[in-house]
């Protein structure tokens, strides 16, 4: 009996702690999205010339892209801050995050030195090996914010 008592005190901390781990994620990489979005929002222009910078897209393609992203950090940011959608909120985050790795990688790979047009599309921020790294670090949340998401609550074992 004692062991039952044990290991149910045990998930219900276990629960806790997740529950805790999932509502400083969503809160962290909300506020990134959303603090992300607004300079890009604010100056659109900026933004897709950082967008054609990559090389990736066309006029009307990176026009469509440059218009998009931001609204899209914007509208995932607020529903992972105020806990709407959450699951899908967290698979766009971890999805944008890791298109944004991926982008970012592949430029490197090809030596352009451009803005990374993560936080200031103004360009005063270059793609290096670092911004890689940090937006790498923002996946590996992103990733664990939706694991913790869809991982389904085990009840404690009898």
């Amino acid at each position: 009996m004692e062991i039952a008592d044990s290991a149910g005190t045990k998930s219900a901390v276990n629960s806790r702690v997740s529950d805790y781990a999932l509502l400083a994620l969503r809160l962290i990489l909300g506020g990134v999205f959303i603090w992300s979005s607004l300079p890009k929002i604010r100056n659109p222009f900026a933004f897709l010339s950082a967008v054609y910078g990559y090389e990736f897209f066309g006029p009307t393609t990176g026009a469509v892209v440059a218009i998009a992203i931001p609204w899209l950090e914007l509208f995932t940011g607020i529903c992972l801050l105020g806990g709407i959608c959450i699951l899908g909120a967290s698979l766009t985050g971890a999805l944008l995050t890791a298109t944004f790795v991926g982008a970012q990688g592949f430029a490197l790979l090809r030596h352009l030195e451009i803005s990374c047009g993560c936080f200031s599309p103004s360009g005063s921020q270059l793609i290096s090996y670092m911004s890689l790294l940090k937006t790498g670090g923002l996946l590996a949340l992103a990733l664990a914010m939706f694991a913790l998401e869809v991982v389904p609550r085990r009840a404690p074992s009898k």
